[in-house]
């Protein structure tokens, strides 16, 4: 090795000395490097794996909140209505096209009138009404129940 003279009359190294265990130039070894790109690969799979389900996951849940939607909306409308003897043969039944919910759901809606005379001459009137949402992207069905009373 070529040694250059110091002032101070010992002699030091012509090129600083590499460290243990790297080339010349201080750089990466094709493993480390296979390694690194193994890593970041399998990191961006997972997150795009992750991505993927939550996306899925976010458009079922749209479409169990327009499902409730549908039933509370049908819920509502029965409350509203002027006709309350005609509520049963108004609104029971199943519809197959809903606004908003792709083809193939269902609205079931049972209605079931509750008129027991009471002691002292009253009557105890009103209406169970369960409304159901189901359909092939639904995993459950979503139901509402109410009750009605007369006006």
């Amino acid at each position: 090795m070529l040694r250059l003279p110091n002032p101070a009359g010992t002699s030091i190294p012509a090129s600083p000395q590499t460290p243990k265990g790297r080339g010349r130039n201080g750089g990466f070894t094709l493993i480390e490097v296979t390694v690194a790109l193994f890593l970041m690969t399998t990191v961006l799979l997972g997150l795009a794996a992750s991505a993927g389900s939550l996306s899925t996951v976010n458009s079922q849940l749209e479409l169990r909140a327009v499902a409730l939607h549908a039933a509370e909306n049908r819920i509502e409308l029965m409350r509203i209505d002027p006709n309350y003897a005609d509520l049963n043969s108004m609104y029971s039944g199943v519809e197959d096209s809903l606004f908003g919910l792709p083809p193939n759901f269902q609205r079931r809606t049972v209605v079931n009138r509750i008129n027991q005379p009471q002691t002292g001459g009253g009557v105890l009137d009103y209406y169970n009404v369960m409304v159901e949402i189901s359909g092939p992207a639904l995993a459950t069905p979503v139901r509402r129940t109410a009750t009605i009373a007369a006006p």
